[in-house]
């Protein structure tokens, strides 16, 4: 023991190893203190006091959460005023849960970590408790503490309590040379590790065109390969020298019209070849794009486009009605004659110059808002010019792969999708929105065309692997937007080529990390791309030790500009570096470097969540709810399924003198503010929303959405052979016990995914070959069982087709879910 211990009292002594084992544990358990450990005391000590002892054998005892000034000694003397006030307690049966309301409710009697106070009496120590992990042992009640002994009841821990206990005994001595130091300074790691994870890990420079942007790469391989074929979409094909002259004279008439540098471009656009003329031709002028989503509530496109403040709206003859009267900004019509790109535009004015720079901002992206608005997010030319080359480099993409896009262009991934092939010399066929949204026609596209690349999250991999799709194997897959499961990382590997896991959130620039997957090994993010740093810190932006959980905080080429209009958010994100020259952001995600420096993600750190690839702030879901004046409180959370699946489930508090409205009303009021991947798929009224003893929401105890009455909606049970065989497919895939015959699919807590499941399921198990739209157009158990029965004798269109719901957003909202599912909006 440092000398500054060992010339203590006993007790004193005592209180101060002890102070020193739970800021250690709160420091290397990633979570800064606020939680507790098991303590056991010596029995003698009740008895020298005079009271009972404890009817446990052990008590809480709380972690401190570590202030700015905390010093060691001063947390010694709070320590101490603690044991003292626990000597002289006593807890009868009746007043335990009174005391401590920690062992009330969902308490099971086992703490992950147990300090053990007791004495050493000859007999050995206490057997380590059912449910701990992890066992730190003090000296006995009066006795000098010479040690601290670290143990396990896991065989397998050895090495990790070896390394445990190295590490305690450097914070010790470090806290006996300096004790005045705070204690959230006190050394974890030895200088060698401390290079090891901030540079030696984050040695990732490389040479790449810092000072071009996406368009000017594209135009060097149109000189050198014009004839080459650039983008595939349906049964259009555009070679790159036409690209090149599509997208500059669309340029020159959107400068006509005042897009320039400083200025921002909406892109309202179907998915054809013209979505990629006209992204290029914005980029030309020097604006930067705002990606619009046609399926997008026209309240939320309002919004985006006036908090954009965008001087154009870029769009076709198609789409134009459904902007008129609430588009701030004036439309241009690509698909006009005096604005068609492929026109011959020898009576218009000289192209515009290119007036782009690789320091000013590529496009503006729109992600979710935790205050009820979604907020843009501002990145540049170079971050993005950085990305594709990194991405280039780490997959080996180049001029003979074929990219296969399934993400609209209001995903950032859709950038990698649509630009990486371009930069490269390679070709992009841009997936119809209908079969990026359908797993049967996805199958059908990929099994006709052969892509070489192909980039979705999990869930849309799901679907494609449910649709029955064996396998591609001359396919790379690129997986991400959230986090990859064991399962189905084994079946993509042994369905393609090759497989990366990416990692990154939209404001450093689309992804950060990848990581190759192999069969059978855990899945990580990875190490940083190219010209990226990854630091994993404590809240007080210190480095933490390999394998303990800290907050990511990315820098590098890839740091997005900030917030658009937004300094305050900004200035709270984006930080700078605290190692180097430059900025960081705050991505609020846990993660821990492994022994060979790639990352583990953990869990959020906040109420962010990722569904189907959706970076999704509950609080702005939940913001839109409380503006009904019927609802007094709302909390919303991801319920996970046993096949990987998950939706949003609303828990709402009717306000006073209110009755809870019908969850199809309550989503009809969302879907006017929120695309439909916010939309909740259950809405469960409680009285009540649970609360921990501290006062904040105890999401772990809401109940499961189908625990109570509201789970499905009341209705006449299915009647007769077909019904019935339908909906056991239906409570078989959406895991309720029944299904009203008359209850939409959507409303019973389907989603796209689901929809897949059900589609192949009743292929399989009725043997009728329903689509995905036959789902749409009768998304009832009554419905379709009619239409296949129709159908069979030839009078399908005698039945009427069930409207989907629109207002409400589930059955109206599936196209737009699929649409995005391969993309993110992280």
């Amino acid at each position: 023991m440092p000398g500054t211990i060992a010339g203590l009292a006993p007790e004193a002594a005592i209180a101060r190893v002890l102070a020193a084992v739970l800021v250690f544990l709160g420091r290397v358990s990633g979570e800064d203190g606020g939680f507790d450990v098991g303590l056991r005391r010596p029995q003698e000590s009740w008895a020298d006091a005079g009271v009972p002892g404890p009817l446990e054998p052990l008590v809480p005892f709380a972690v401190p959460e570590l202030a700015d000034d905390d010093t060691l000694a001063g947390l010694a003397d709070g320590v101490a005023r603690r044991l003292a006030d626990l000597a002289r307690r006593h807890a009868p049966l009746r007043g335990l849960a009174l005391r401590e309301p920690r062992l009330s409710g969902r308490w099971t009697g086992a703490y992950p970590v147990v300090i053990d106070l007791s004495a050493h009496d000859g007999s050995g120590p206490a057997p380590v408790p059912d449910g701990t992990r992890l066992v730190v042992r003090l000296g006995g009640n009066g006795e000098p503490v010479r040690a601290v002994e670290f143990a396990s009841s896991e065989p397998s821990s050895g090495a990790w309590v070896r390394e445990l206990a190295t590490r305690f005994g450097s914070l010790l001595a470090d806290a006996g040379e300096r004790p005045e130091e705070p204690a959230h300074r006190l050394r974890l790691l030895t200088a060698d590790e401390r290079r090891r994870v901030l540079d030696t890990w984050n040695d990732t420079a490389a040479d790449y065109p810092r000072d071009r942007c996406v368009h000017q790469l594209v135009d060097d391989v149109a000189r050198r390969r014009p004839d080459a074929p650039a983008v595939l979409a349906g049964t259009t094909e555009l070679t790159y020298g036409e690209l090149r002259r599509r997208s500059t004279r669309l340029a020159a008439r959107l400068a006509r019209q005042g897009a320039g540098p400083g200025t921002l471009v909406g892109v309202y656009l179907h998915r054809t070849a013209d979505l990629l003329t006209g992204l290029l031709a914005v980029l030309r002028t020097g604006a930067a794009y705002v990606p619009l989503d046609p399926l997008y509530p026209r309240e939320r496109i309002r919004y985006m486009t006036e908090d954009s403040q965008a001087v154009l709206v870029l769009t076709e003859s198609a789409l134009a009605p459904d902007l008129a009267g609430d588009c701030p900004a004036p439309l241009l019509l690509l698909d006009t004659p005096d604005s068609a790109p492929d026109q011959d535009a020898t009576a218009a004015a000289a192209p515009a110059p290119d007036r782009a720079s690789a320091d000013a901002p590529a496009y503006v992206i729109y992600t979710s808002g935790s205050t009820g608005r979604p907020k843009g997010v501002r990145v540049g030319h170079r971050a993005l010019t950085n990305l594709l080359c990194a991405m280039a480099r780490t997959t080996g993409f180049t001029g003979t792969d074929t990219l296969l896009a399934v993400t609209t262009a209001c995903f950032d991934i859709a950038a990698l999708e649509l630009f990486l092939p371009l930069v490269t010399g390679g070709r992009v066929r841009v997936a119809p929105a209908e079969a990026a949204a359908d797993g049967f026609a996805l199958r059908e596209l990929v099994e006709r065309t052969a892509p070489t690349v192909m980039q979705a999250t999990p869930v849309t991999w799901r679907m494609l692997i449910g649709a029955g799709w064996p396998g591609s194997p001359g396919l790379t897959v690129l997986c991400g937007g959230e986090a990859l499961p064991a399962d189905l990382a084994d079946a993509l590997v042994t369905r393609a080529r090759r497989v990366w896991n990416v990692y990154g959130p939209t404001e450093t620039t689309i992804w950060s990390s990848a990581d190759g997957v192999t069969a059978g090994q855990p899945v990580t993010i990875g190490r940083p791309l190219a010209n990226t740093r990854m630091y994993v810190l404590d809240r007080h932006l210190a480095p933490v030790p390999p394998g303990t959980p800290g907050e990511l905080y990315i820098g590098g080429d890839g740091v997005a500009d900030g917030y658009h209009r937004r300094p305050e958010l900004t200035a709270e994100r984006f930080l700078d570096d605290p190692f180097r020259p430059g900025r960081v952001y705050r991505t609020g995600d846990l993660v821990r470097h492994l022994p060979d420096g790639r990352l583990e993600y953990l869990r959020r750190a906040d109420g962010q969540v990722k569904l189907n690839g959706f970076r999704i702030e509950t609080g702005e879901i939940e913001a839109v709810l409380r503006d009904d004046p019927r609802i007094g409180d709302a909390a919303v959370v991801v319920h996970r399924d046993a096949d990987g699946g998950g939706s949003l489930v609303a828990y709402v508090v009717p306000a006073a003198g209110h009755d809870c409205p019908p969850a199809a009303e309550l989503r009809t009021r969302a879907a006017a503010r929120l695309p439909a991947y916010m939309l909740p798929g259950a809405v469960v009224p409680l009285p009540r929303l649970p609360r921990t003893p501290n006062g904040k929401l105890d999401r772990r105890a809401l109940p499961a959405p189908g625990a109570g009455p509201v789970a499905v909606p009341a209705g006449a049970l299915p009647e007769g052979g077909p019904e019935e065989r339908i909906a056991a497919v239906w409570q078989d895939v959406l895991g309720v016990p029944s299904v009203p015959v008359d209850v939409n699919f959507f409303e019973a807590g389907g989603d796209s995914l689901r929809l897949t499941r059900v589609v192949a399921r009743i292929r399989a198990d009725l043997g009728h070959e329903v689509s995905r739209l036959d789902m749409l157009r009768y998304p009832t158990v009554r419905a379709l069982a009619r239409h296949l029965a129709d159908g069979a004798g030839g009078a399908g269109d005698a039945v009427p087709a069930v409207p989907r719901a629109r207002a409400d957003g589930r059955g109206r909202a599936l196209l737009a879910q699929r649409r995005r599912r391969a993309g993110t909006d992280r």
